[in-house]
């Protein structure tokens, strides 16, 4: 929100959600939320891509949930995940990287 220049208090009004409600989400107290119109709504007011934001919180957006319905879309995310697993793994071990993965909050995203 630093970024935005833009109050915890004035996200809150936008969004339509109480301002500690966003705090909470802040410190870490709560988690965030799931339903979409309130992600997509602070997605608006940060300038976030809104399927990113709403991605981060470990939801599917409505936009995807066709997709997931189908074995072959599910299959195909599968293998080219371990694809792409394989090839991380290759560039960090021949680079003698190591990786951290950490997914991102949406604490993370609002700061």
């Amino acid at each position: 929100m630093e970024k935005s220049g833009i109050s915890l208090r004035e996200v809150a009004r936008f969004v339509e959600v109480d301002p500690s409600f966003l705090s909470k989400i802040l410190a870490g107290k709560r988690s965030p939320p799931s339903d979409e119109k309130i992600l997509k709504k602070l997605a608006e007011v940060l300038d976030l891509d809104p399927l990113r934001l709403i991605v981060s919180t470990g939801t599917i957006p409505s936009e995807w949930q066709s997709a997931f319905e189908s074995q072959d879309f599910l299959d195909e995310l599968s293998r080219t995940h371990a694809s792409l697993k394989r090839v991380s793994l290759k560039n960090t071990h021949r680079l003698g990287l190591v990786t951290h993965h950490k997914s991102k909050e949406l604490s993370e995203d609002l700061l």
